[in-house]
């Protein structure tokens, strides 16, 4: 006897439901990528960021890798919107710019004000695309106006493409454009005598981003992850001398 096939409501019915557990795995994750980078395994392993061990061990983008950390750090901020993604009123998407907002904002996020945007759009109407302008929109007005602080102007420089390659100081994060830049440029690990190819080197900045070191082109090296991790726990530095040689 045949057996009959599922309607296309049921369909429906099973990528929502699959979508929703999806959303609570990544809530799960956050907090373990949060966990990880506040003990500092994730600053310890040698790699550029923490955002890249979540990269290459995880297999996510730059953005994605950013957002797990950020959620995870956030998630006491956001109890109620967490309260929301578990009984399916919003999504993960929607976390992430809720913590995004937190991050941006500190101690003035009141989640009060703005999980009612959230709520606002509902499934099946593109929400996610008008929740995240509809966020940066009043999160910027938000901070406005809860801030006592002038407001700060930072340099972002972007190629034809419009892809950030220069954020000054930002971040620390090297950008995949930027990433791509220093790629073309070093070619291999910049350590005097190494030859490892670009695709096992990670971006170092010369003068630390610590001590006041921009994130951009002139203040990158490629570095292998053998002499990242050796320029980093031997308390190194890295010099480019007049004629581009690294000492």
């Amino acid at each position: 006897m045949e057996q009959p096939t599922a309607s296309f409501e049921e369909l429906a019915q099973e990528l929502v439901f699959r979508e929703h557990q999806i959303a609570l795995l990544q809530v799960e994750a956050s907090m373990l990528a949060a966990e990880l980078s506040q003990n500092g395994f994730l600053e310890r392993e040698g790699y550029n960021s923490p955002t890249d061990w979540l990269r290459f061990n995880c297999h996510l983008t730059d953005k994605v890798a950013s957002d797990r950390i950020n959620v995870g750090e956030h998630l006491a901020k956001m109890p109620l919107s967490v309260d929301c993604l578990r009984d399916g009123s919003i999504g993960y998407s929607h976390l992430a710019v809720m913590a995004r907002t937190a991050e941006a904002v500190g101690k003035k996020f009141d989640e009060r004000e703005l999980l009612p945007l959230a709520l606002e759009f509902t499934p099946g109407k593109f929400y996610y695309k008008s929740l995240h302008y509809r966020h940066s929109v009043d999160a910027k007005k938000y901070a406005d106006e809860q801030s006592d602080d002038a407001t700060s102007v930072t340099r972002v420089l972007l190629s034809q493409e419009s892809q950030v390659m220069d954020v000054g100081r930002t971040t620390r994060i090297v950008s995949a454009p930027l990433k791509r830049a220093l790629k073309a440029r070093d070619a291999h690990c910049r350590w005097p005598g190494c030859e490892r190819p670009a695709s096992k080197c990670d971006g170092h900045h010369l003068l630390s981003w610590i001590d006041g070191g921009p994130t951009d082109l002139d203040n990158l090296v490629l570095l292998c992850r053998r002499h990242h991790r050796m320029v980093h726990e031997g308390d190194l530095q890295l010099i480019k001398t007049e004629d581009g040689q690294i000492v």
